[in-house]
């Protein structure tokens, strides 16, 4: 019964029935029928109006629900067409509520009407725990283009969520190049860089190697001994695209240090990254035709699975750069 409900709601909604908008707010205000309904009902009405539903909106807001967010999430979804003052009040008293459900839903009513109504509470928002949430933050800090908002979107790469990370990585490379923040991007970037984060460092190294930012180079070698395997492969692929000429040296003593310490058994191919960024330093030893890794990268060459599958195909390519 309840879905068939839901089915003539959204068919009086689609054909935009005057006649049933006292019906459904009597069922939105109506206690004792089931939340599914009651949302249902919220959506058809926001369908039916563009004003004139911030009162009732409001009364729900204030009313106690079980759960808690019931109410402000039936508001929130009553006013999806509003664009009135009172309507954005509104959403912006429910940033106050303690679900981030709801602020979330508030949050994106909010950029709906103008993303410049979020930007006050990014600041606040940016470090809430709720992905939906941060995310809003992060959007609307990208269509401000504004220098000074630059260093907040940086906090975002180390978001513990990977696919907000890389939106932000992403974004500051947009800014960077459609923006005119180039500098902006690049000095705060490079403060994360400075850090250990590594999920931040890791997405830092992506954001200054498409951005050809070389001075970072030195720091991306020292990168290249990080404890995570996600930090090595980006540093290693970072080197690999910049192709500095002057840390091939290091990036050499590096790779012998890892050979070493798959032969004592330190080291092995299960762990992370281990092999693959060597991979990448063998990629860049022969794109720049480094002749001095030529007999480390030799010596994967016999069939050896205990030095690394991505490792001795990289060195085969790499050799075969050398010896056209």
């Amino acid at each position: 019964a309840t879905s068939m409900m839901t089915i003539a709601m959204d068919g009086l909604a689609g054909l935009q029935s005057e006649r049933a908008s006292d019906p459904l707010q009597k069922l939105v205000r109506d206690v004792g029928e089931p939340s599914p309904l009651r949302l249902a009902a919220a959506r058809a009405l926001a369908q039916l109006h563009e004003t004139g539903l911030v009162e009732l909106a409001r009364e729900l807001s204030e009313l106690p629900s079980q759960p808690d967010v019931l109410h402000p999430l039936l508001a929130t979804q009553l006013l999806v067409r509003h664009v009135d003052p009172e309507a954005i009040a509104l959403f912006q008293e429910l940033l106050n509520h303690d679900s981030t459900a709801v602020q979330s839903e508030a949050l994106g009513q909010l950029y709906r009407i103008d993303f410049n109504l979020v930007d006050p509470y990014c600041e606040q928002f940016i470090t809430s725990r709720d992905f939906n949430v941060r995310q809003w933050c992060l959007r609307t800090l990208v269509d401000t283009k504004r220098a000074d908002r630059v260093n907040l979107i940086c906090q975002l790469l180390n978001d513990v969520n990977p696919n907000l990370r890389r939106k932000a990585a992403d974004s500051l490379i947009q800014l960077a190049r459609d923006a005119g923040l180039e500098e902006t991007v690049i000095e705060e970037t490079e403060k994360v860089l400075a850090r250990d984060d590594w999920r931040a460092c890791e997405q830092a190294c992506v954001v200054l190697t498409k951005l050809d930012h070389r001075p970072i180079g030195r720091r991306m070698v020292e990168l290249l001994g990080h404890p995570r395997g996600e930090v090595q492969v980006a540093a290693a692929w970072g080197l690999t695209k910049l192709r500095i000429e002057e840390l091939l040296p290091d990036m050499l003593d590096h790779a012998q240090s890892i050979y070493d310490g798959f032969r004592s058994g330190a080291l092995n191919d299960k762990m992370p990254g281990a092999s693959l960024h060597v991979a990448h330093l063998f990629i860049a030893f022969g794109d720049q035709t480094y002749q001095a890794a030529e007999p480390l990268m030799r010596r994967y060459m016999p069939k050896d699975r205990s030095l690394g599958y991505e490792s001795r195909a990289a060195a085969a390519w790499a050799l075969g750069m050398l010896h056209q």
